[in-house]
């Protein structure tokens, strides 16, 4: 539960990476969490609750382009959402944008 309360960004970084790796390692993780970069960052999916109930459940990119669920449920989509949404384009990773880029260039 809100794994990432009282740290520097920093540490953020850290533990977050630390829980990537357990879960490169096969562990399931579940987190409670309103930091929103973390979620869009390291979470494959998400379940949004509001006043206790399960209101979306999804692949990451799919929940937070649903600007109006994150809303109701009082959190703010991040800012490369937003832009994505509002130019009408899905934003990639920079993962993706080098996969692209490096089959493009075969």
């Amino acid at each position: 539960d809100e794994p990432t309360t009282g740290l520097d960004y920093q540490e953020q970084r850290r533990m977050m990476e630390l829980v990537k790796r357990l879960n490169e390692k096969g562990h399931t993780i579940i987190m409670i969490t309103h930091t929103m970069w973390v979620v869009a960052e390291y979470a494959h999916r998400i379940a949004l609750m509001r006043n206790g109930l399960l209101t979306m459940c999804g692949a990451t990119r799919a929940v937070l382009r649903a600007e109006g669920e994150l809303a109701s449920a009082c959190l703010k989509v991040p800012q490369i959402v937003k832009l994505s949404n509002l130019l009408g384009h899905t934003a990639l990773s920079v993962e993706e944008l080098l996969y692209c880029t490096v089959r493009a260039g075969e």
